[in-house]
């Protein structure tokens, strides 16, 4: 990956900038948007943005906060994902794992109708739930 990372240094550098590197695009990503409340405060929910950026301020972001995010993520996840294991192959007999999870209110259309339609819409809540056990016949080893 240091490779692709000097690669992307070279590709940055301000005198190797060319027409390529000016050229706009649109970059379709989703976003945490604010919105006004009625009673004041700021709501917030994610949605698709596009934003019009050039090709070095896109590479520029992509080296400098995506792949630090995406690494910090991936070492978080793969740390998790051990310690689940070692739960998992551990845990008494006689003893339940119970993940829970909660959607609250999933609209099954897009929210960006004028607030009557919205709040017409159909919503369901999803529960997930998982429960690890022992076996019926497992004995406690020693």
């Amino acid at each position: 990956m240091h490779s692709n990372l000097s690669l992307l240094d070279e590709c940055l550098h301000e005198n190797a900038l060319t027409n390529f590197g000016q050229q706009s695009f649109e970059l379709k990503r989703f976003k945490t948007i604010e919105y006004p409340l009625k009673d004041g405060k700021i709501g917030r929910r994610c949605d698709l943005v596009i934003d019009k950026v050039s090709c070095h301020a896109f590479m520029d972001e992509f080296k400098n906060v995506i792949i630090p995010k995406y690494v910090k993520h991936s070492q978080y996840a793969r740390w998790l994902d051990g310690q689940f294991r070692i739960c998992k192959n551990t845990f008494p007999i006689g003893t339940v794992i119970l993940f829970v999870d909660f959607v609250e209110n999933y609209t099954l259309a897009p929210q960006e109708e004028v607030q009557p339609q919205y709040y017409n819409l159909v919503q369901v809540i999803i529960y997930v739930r998982i429960i690890y056990r022992h076996a019926l016949d497992s004995i406690e080893e020693d």
